[in-house]
């Protein structure tokens, strides 16, 4: 890559010792590096830090919706797409919204999306392993609709009723997503089941 920065990572290490190894293959060739995290999360990388000589602890964030996004997360009719991002995680879980203790939009341990509100619907969309996935909700009174990666659109004509909280990233107190969320865009209507589709292309 001689454009950009690739973000890489190594499998879980001891954290007063990890082991790291760079490769030079071709003669001329050069490393750059930039923020390097050496992290105890578990299975995946959280978002970088920008840091300089101190070493930056890692917060664990607890977002609620607020304005003109939980307006339309909690209203009859909506559209949701979310873009995560989990570095390196095998078995990405958790909650991307959750309705106040209910599952909006999420992900179970086998790397399905997946939406509890009411009943639960999943989607059979292949979840990726080293890059982003993109995950799309749609809802009104007839039923929803639910993709990922440009998969199978699954839907069902179970009617939501989202609570007036709605968690970011986590249910508020656990079940925190196994990665970090890059982008949630939220639309006040019900998006048609093929563009909602597309948009996870």
């Amino acid at each position: 890559n001689s454009s950009t920065y690739t973000r890489v990572t190594i499998p879980t290490q001891t954290l007063a010792n990890p082991i790291v190894g760079f490769r030079i293959v071709t003669s001329g060739d050069a490393v750059a590096v930039d923020f390097v995290q050496n992290e105890n999360s578990g299975s995946f990388g959280t978002s970088p830090i920008a840091t300089t000589t101190a070493a930056v602890t890692r917060a664990a964030d607890n977002v609620t919706t607020a304005g003109m996004l939980n307006t339309v997360i909690a209203s009859a009719q909506g559209s949701l797409l979310a873009v995560t991002n989990r570095g390196e995680a095998a078995g990405i879980t958790g909650d991307v919204v959750d309705s106040n203790g209910t599952i909006h939009l999420g992900f179970t341990s086998g790397n399905v999306a997946t939406t509890q509100v009411g009943a639960t619907l999943s989607t059979g969309g292949t979840a990726n392993r080293t890059t982003r996935d993109r995950i799309f909700v749609a809802w009104d009174a007839s039923g929803r609709a639910l993709a990922m990666n440009n998969g199978t659109v699954a839907t069902d004509a179970q009617a939501v009723t989202p609570s007036a909280t709605q968690h970011i990233g986590s249910t508020g107190a656990a079940s925190f997503i196994d990665s970090y969320l890059e982008r949630l865009t939220g639309w006040n209507y019900r998006l048609q089941n093929g563009n909602g589709k597309a948009l996870t292309s």
